[in-house]
């Protein structure tokens, strides 16, 4: 008869063999493969290639849907930007419109104010043709007497008066040009600033960005090479396996013990680890990688001319021996009991 096992075990003599044979078949060193059996290391067990490629697929859509919000999220910010700089160009442009609208009204006041008092000066030269000036006579604006006391009246004074008007007026409308150039100006450096100011906000959210786009890519990929590097045999720490098994366990299956080592050994073609590894010992310039190939292949042509499955290295039951055979195991108080494994079986499950 024969007991079945709850859970699948390594028969010692393959896996501490010199060499190791489980260990040779599924390249594994030999400490690694402990670990393994001894559940202190995954090893993947199988995947899933169409769900791979699923998954690649749904990686670039994700990857391009959060580079475009990111774009959407600047072109937001740009556009605020952009029409924060317009509201205050906007006020400049007021700004300038008014203090030269205040200019031109006081320059035209002062200037009507200059023509009216000429108006009645010339009045009164007109009235007064051939008289003495009886006291020296001259413009609120101007330094100069148009007349001094004594002098007689004549038309020639009104053309004086004609000149210094027009004298004043050019200097009115001279220190309004200047007046305006200074206004337009300031204005003008305050418009350079909005714009150096909303380029440098500019730049800094492009830079911004650009970063953000950088580190989101750059955590996408290596997220994807993850996927594309899982295989069988892949050999995984207990976080490593949280972790891709959290992001794409849908995609590979990883185990620990005798029981995943049985699943991957159950799916090797000897047919074509034999082709593989005589094409290697062809190919490879490496004498050490050609001596490995050579003790491969040994295993695997042994495995084939006997007909021996590999996976029957991994027990998942144990022979029971006939009453008749079983061995007698003397107790304290000098009883003897018999048992129906053998020894090496028990260490075998003790292990």
């Amino acid at each position: 008869g024969h007991i079945e096992l709850a859970s699948p075990v390594s028969h010692i003599w393959y896996v501490k063999g010199v060499p190791s044979r489980l260990g040779l078949l599924l390249n594994i060193s030999p400490r690694h493969l402990e670990r393994v059996l001894y559940f202190a290391q995954y090893i993947v067990t199988n995947v899933n290639e169409d769900a791979r490629s699923r998954a690649i697929q749904r990686h670039e859509r994700e990857l391009q849907s959060r580079m475009q919000r990111v774009e959407g999220d600047v072109k937001e910010q740009l556009e605020r930007l952009e029409g924060d700089q317009d509201a205050q160009l906007s006020a400049l442009d007021q700004e300038e419109e008014s203090a030269i609208q205040k200019l031109n009204e006081r320059i035209n006041e002062e200037s009507s104010q200059i023509i009216a008092e000429a108006q009645k000066f010339q009045t009164w030269i007109h009235t007064s043709v051939g008289k003495k000036a009886t006291e020296d006579k001259l413009l609120s604006w101007s330094d100069q007497a148009v007349l001094r006391t004594g002098e007689i009246v004549s038309m020639d004074y009104d053309m004086i008066v004609n000149d210094l008007v027009q004298e004043k007026l050019n200097e009115l409308q001279t220190l309004s040009d200047e007046e305006k150039s200074d206004i337009r100006l300031r204005i003008s450096a305050k418009r350079d600033y909005v714009r150096q100011e909303l380029g440098a906000q500019i730049d800094s959210i492009r830079s911004d960005i650009d970063n953000k786009q950088e580190m989101l890519r750059t955590q996408m990929d290596r997220s994807l090479d993850d996927l594309k590097s899982l295989e069988e045999k892949q050999l995984l720490t207990e976080n490593r396996y949280r972790e891709l098994s959290e992001r794409w366990g849908n995609v590979f299956t990883a185990g620990m013990g005798a029981e995943a080592v049985r699943d991957i050994v159950a799916k090797l073609d000897l047919e074509k680890m034999q082709k593989e590894l005589r094409r290697e010992m062809r190919t490879t310039k490496s004498k050490q990688r050609r001596k490995k190939a050579a003790k491969r292949l040994r295993v695997v042509e042994n495995f084939r001319k006997s007909g021996n499955r590999p996976e029957w290295m991994i027990l998942t039951a144990l022979p029971v021996i006939p009453p008749e055979l079983r061995p007698m195991v003397q107790l304290d108080g000098g009883r003897f009991a018999t048992s129906d494994l053998n020894d090496l079986y028990r260490r075998v499950i003790n292990r």
